[in-house]
């Protein structure tokens, strides 16, 4: 019989941290356990991942704008589709929906540059978030991309068709958009979607 491998500090904070629950705030004693268990893991672990897990233990704890700039870390450093994701994810609960067209502009540019099927690897329904931050004014958005397209073709249209009858500009929504993601950070106000 095989003796079992040790778990690493990462496998550890992990499982720690796929066992959040939805909406959970973190204990101050499991704040401080994830964040010792992610400081001795810094050297060894890949930079993304280190500050994946960053942020969502931050975002956990209802830190949003430390969770924030560890996600802006993985956006402007990372390549790896599931850290990439966790980002979205960590924009989308702290409103910052410019950072989320941003990171799936990365991915989509990613998947075409692999040739790749986009199945599975973009979060659904990310049109929504493109209409709020007046993306679709752009016909070189994301929004309009095949991988974004066959994610959330089921509202596609109807939000290509509000955003033509909408009497509001590009820059006008990005200012609305930023409002509010100031608002959320400044306020330290998690948005529970």
């Amino acid at each position: 019989m095989k003796t079992p491998i040790p778990k690493t500090k990462m496998d550890e904070l992990g499982s720690l941290i796929n066992g959040f629950k939805p909406f959970e705030v973190l204990s101050e004693f499991n704040y401080v356990r994830c964040m010792r268990l992610l400081d001795s893991s810094k050297q060894t672990a890949p930079k993304d991942l280190w500050h994946v897990m960053k942020g969502l233990i931050e975002l956990n704890a209802n830190n949003l704008s430390e969770a924030n700039e560890a996600a802006l870390y993985v956006l402007k450093h990372s390549n790896n589709f599931s850290c990439l994701r966790n980002a979205i994810y960590i924009f989308n609960h702290t409103f910052d929906f410019d950072n989320v067209c941003k990171t799936t502009d990365k991915i989509v540019k990613l998947i075409e540059l692999q040739k790749m099927d986009s199945k599975g690897i973009l979060p659904r329904d990310l049109g929504l978030i493109f209409l709020l931050n007046g993306e679709l004014w752009a016909k070189d958005s994301s929004f309009y991309s095949e991988a974004v397209f066959n994610n959330s073709f089921d509202h596609h249209t109807v939000l290509a068709d509000i955003n033509d009858r909408l009497d509001i500009s590009e820059n006008d929504f990005k200012k609305i958009s930023s409002i509010i993601k100031n608002t959320v950070l400044k306020n330290n106000a998690r948005v529970l979607n």
